[in-house]
């Protein structure tokens, strides 16, 4: 399966992109490689209209390869998977 997600040339190389964004309760992110968890989090919690989203490994839940995994469109970034906790 290819994910195909909003251009990062509309945010600039540095900021991340939030996709598949599904009922406040799960989204991706596409950001660079050197960003940490901690830097993944925190710019969505504070892009979100809600708070409590954590990076987690998706393939933990039988969702699929391990995340972060590497972004098909730009190779210097990558793809985090994030729940929204209650």
């Amino acid at each position: 399966m290819t994910i195909i997600h909003d251009s990062i040339h509309d945010v600039g190389d540095d900021a991340g992109v939030v996709f598949n964004f599904f009922l406040d309760t799960f989204c991706s992110l596409c950001a660079p490689k050197a960003w940490t968890k901690e830097i993944v989090e925190k710019r969505v919690n504070d892009a979100m209209p809600s708070e409590g989203w954590e990076a987690v490994d998706k393939s933990t839940m039988g969702l699929g390869s391990p995340t972060p995994n590497p972004c098909n469109q730009y190779p210097d970034r990558q793809h985090w998977f994030l729940i929204r906790k209650p």
